[in-house]
């Protein structure tokens, strides 16, 4: 997927910030999670957010500008195999 401005600054804006509105959305799901999901939290506390990309379209000022916008990590992988 190639970067798309307007379609992350969607996303984002839809993300729970907390546990309890985590809680909130998850139970939203539909009938395939019945009886196979836990939606219960004994505190309610703050939740990150992380993004792995894969496209070189995301390797822009705008990206970063909108993960540090939202307060969400970026993830840097090592696929570094050691046959180097």
């Amino acid at each position: 997927m190639k970067f798309d401005a307007e379609r992350f600054r969607s996303f984002f804006a839809l993300l729970p910030h907390n546990t309890r509105q985590a809680i909130d959305l998850a139970q939203r799901h539909d009938e395939r999670l019945d009886d196979r999901d836990w939606l219960q939290s004994d505190v309610e506390q703050p939740v990150r957010h992380a993004v792995e990309i894969r496209h070189e379209s995301f390797r822009s000022p705008e990206f970063i500008n909108l993960l540090r916008e939202y307060k969400i990590a970026l993830v840097c992988a090592d696929t570094w195999n050691g046959r180097d």
